[in-house]
């Protein structure tokens, strides 16, 4: 783009009449013109170049012919012009054509008013540079921005874009380069993650950084040098200016949020597809389940209740302020910034202690960090938020000795957050997940953490440690519960044959080897743990054709014999004795 003319300085100091009386829209001054001249060329400049126009490079001497106005507004306006105008204006009479045909335009888009038309075009046309720089921002209010009464329309989203920033107006807030740097987060996250700890005195810097992350990143051209936004002096419709570039990016960002709560709604913009409530109130209802009710019931035939209704709930379930009113929204009278901005607030929105519990119960959390996990290693679990509305996430894991420990959450997008801690001591640990304030199903868990594998506080019992007979299953019981985590293998080796043990868990940490000998003689039963041998292993088993009888007799007592408790003295204990096998005797 080429180099902007500096204006005259004495265009900008000139006696210039008054300004029209403040019962027609007010043309706004400048504390800084040069800074507002060089704004709205870039701006002007930006647009036409795209549409392969020339530039301006002077407001006064350019603008004479009011033909680069007259393509600006072309380029912006949809369906073109209405009107015709002289390309070339080699006479006064031309000239003087273009620029009533253009302002006569532009009272008819409600830009402009008759009684400005009336008392403004003979001064415009001699380069009133006040006048000039006041059109100019009404085209931009108009055909960039969007909406009436753009200060505080801008104010307004603002404030709900970047809430912690603390906008208050558009001059001083934005000299340190900070509230720039929060918006280019916004819209890049992750670009200027600290940008609340930036220093007063590196502004011109932390705003060179941040124009340069939003040209690279979102094609947003810089129409304010950094100095000039530094400036103490800058002006507020150069600022709101640049920041509304930024509106385009935002909205979708809005539009795909709003698509992702709502994906069974068919969702194009910000106006009309809410002028009827339903969507309005299907948002409600994702964001705070349960606050509705029977959303099937919703009609786009009672549009005013509708809205009126969500509202109100979205208001008290959602912490959402309604700014705009029923008739705004359902007759349309309002435009698409202000709109986004009400929509804004549902992102942030924080459900109420009243709706929190139906919101919690829709979420679902799955992973193997929820039963169990091993010193030393990382745990994981994930949790599923997408249909439980807005809220906090909080992830609390409290070990054996009542202690805090670190979790790492991640958010994966669409809802659903990664969660993972890495346990430093064996026992059982409680893990909290709690969502707007509330627990989630299941919530808290019981986790069981164990040490690294240790073979040696295996305990093994049972007869087939040591005796078994050819053709007869036998069993063996291993108990690994302070054994750490590990893999259990047991095998069984004959004079001629080996065979790998049938292995069961039957409790937490505990199992059942069984086998059958087919053949007789001394065998060799090896057990391992995690490929370390418990102890005793190899055990010795004697396998015969013929046992001593009382390797015959079979107890069983179900759960009143117990052998791996304690059994309390005058405890009653039953069982029975079979003896079918053994022979007789007493």
């Amino acid at each position: 783009m080429p180099p902007l003319e500096a204006l005259p300085p004495t265009t900008l100091t000139q006696n210039t009449p008054p300004t029209p009386p403040t019962s027609l829209k007010p043309m706004m001054s400048s504390s800084s013109p040069r800074i507002q001249a060089h704004t709205f060329i870039r701006w002007m400049n930006n647009k036409l170049v795209k549409a392969e126009k020339p530039l301006v490079r002077s407001l006064v001497r350019d603008l004479q012919t009011a033909v680069p106005l007259i393509t600006l507004v072309g380029v912006c306006h949809e369906g073109g012009l209405p009107f015709s105008f002289h390309e070339e204006c080699d006479s006064e009479e031309k000239r003087g054509e273009n620029w009533r045909g253009f302002l006569h335009f532009l009272v008819q888009e409600g830009v402009l008013d008759q009684e400005y038309q009336d008392n403004s075009t003979e001064d415009i046309m001699a380069g009133n540079v006040k006048l000039i720089l006041g059109l100019v921002w009404m085209l931009i209010e108009k055909y960039h921005i969007r909406t009436s009464n753009a200060r505080q329309a801008m104010l307004d989203w603002m404030q709900v874009v970047i809430p912690a920033a603390n906008i208050r107006n558009f001059t001083t807030d934005w000299n340190s380069g900070r509230a720039l740097s929060a918006l280019v987060e916004t819209c890049v996250p992750g670009s200027v993650p600290e940008w609340n700890v930036l220093e007063d005195s590196q502004a011109v810097d932390n705003i060179t950084s941040a124009m340069q992350v939003a040209e690279e990143d979102l094609s947003i051209p810089a129409l304010l040098a950094p100095d000039d936004m530094a400036n103490p002096e800058v002006d507020d419709l150069s600022i709101m200016t640049y920041v509304s570039c930024f509106n385009t990016t935002l909205t979708q960002n809005l539009l795909f949020w709003l698509r992702a709560k709502l994906p069974n709604r068919s969702i194009d913009n910000l106006t009309v597809d809410w002028s009827n409530g339903v969507n309005l109130a299907l948002l409600v209802e994702a964001l705070a389940p349960g606050s509705w009710g029977e959303v099937e019931d919703i009609t786009p035939d009672t549009a005013e209740d509708n809205v009126r209704r969500a509202l109100s709930l979205s208001r008290d379930a959602l912490g959402v302020v309604p700014l705009l009113t029923v008739e705004d929204i359902v007759s349309m009278e309002v435009s698409e910034l202000q709109m986004a901005t009400y929509l804004w607030q549902f992102r942030t929105g924080k459900v109420s202690s009243e709706y929190a519990g139906h919101t919690a119960q829709r979420c679902y959390t799955s992973g193997p960090g929820l039963t169990h996990g091993t010193v030393g290693e990382r745990s994981t679990f994930t949790v599923n938020t997408a249909n439980a509305g807005v809220g906090d996430l909080n992830v609390k894991i409290t070990n054996t000795g009542d202690e805090d420990m670190q979790a790492q959450v991640e958010d994966m997008g669409l809802g659903e957050y990664c969660v993972t801690y890495l346990p430093s001591t064996p026992g059982d640990h409680l893990v909290s997940v709690m969502w707007a304030d509330q627990h989630v199903p299941g919530s808290p868990y019981r986790v069981r953490v164990l040490g690294p594998p240790d073979a040696s506080k295996c305990v093994i019992s049972g007869d087939g440690l040591h005796i078994a007979r050819p053709g007869w299953p036998a069993e063996i019981l291993i108990n690994t519960q302070t054994a750490g985590r590990g893999d259990l293998n047991a095998s069984i080796q004959g004079p001629q044959t080996n065979m790998e043990l049938e292995i069961e868990e039957y409790g937490e940490g505990r199992y059942k080897g069984r086998y059958t000998a087919k053949e007789t003689g001394d065998h060799s039963l090896f057990v391992f743990w995690s490929s370390e041998p418990v102890p005793g292993s190899p055990f010795l088993v004697h396998v015969e054709d013929s046992l001593p009888a009382s390797a015959m007799i079979k107890t069983t007592g179900g759960r009143m014999l117990q052998t791996e408790r304690v059994h309390l003295a005058g405890e009653s204990i039953e069982l029975d004795v079979d003896t079918q096998e053994a022979g007789e005797g007493q």
